[in-house]
């Protein structure tokens, strides 16, 4: 027996709209708005020249001046409010070492050593150096002056 149903009238209708079931409808994504790019040298000058109005102004100018430097900027307005009441208290730029060079002989004897470890990493190589450059010399696989020793890292005593 074949069923039949009621067609009711809505579903008729010329003007019918037919949602999708398998994608539920998205919540609008908050964008963060950074209007202009200004450089970190740019922000730090703009810092410099607004913080002296900000702490000086009543709170109904405060407002317009972090305003101002919020729109400037881009930063977040709580952190934009401590930094102008913090003008002095800015983050110097990381200083890195200089990297290490090594001299050709020491170069040579470092990859020959990490070969012959199979390519052991860093991390666990440079505990290890100290005993396996003496074990290399020691078996006559390595060749070094007694001043080359002393330039492997994590290598400080002197041969033996």
């Amino acid at each position: 027996m074949k069923r039949t149903r009621k067609i009711s009238d809505e579903a008729r209708a010329e003007d019918v709209v037919v949602v999708s079931a398998s994608e539920p409808p998205q919540k609008p994504r908050r964008k963060r708005k950074v209007e202009v790019g200004l450089s970190l040298s740019m922000r730090r000058e703009v810092l410099r020249q607004m913080a002296p109005q900000y702490q000086e102004a009543s709170s109904a100018h405060k407002r317009v001046v972090l305003a101002d430097f919020v729109r400037l900027t881009g930063y977040h307005r709580k952190y934009t409010m401590w930094l102008l009441n913090h003008p002095g208290h800015e983050c110097p730029s990381p200083v890195r070492p200089p990297r290490r060079l090594y001299e050709a002989e020491v170069e040579e004897a470092l990859v020959h050593i990490w070969n012959q470890t199979k390519r052991l990493c860093a991390k666990r190589l440079i505990p290890c150096l100290p005993m396996l450059v003496d074990a290399f010399v020691r078996h006559n696989h390595l060749h070094l002056l007694p001043t080359c020793r002393t330039r492997f890292p994590g290598v400080t005593r002197q041969p033996f």
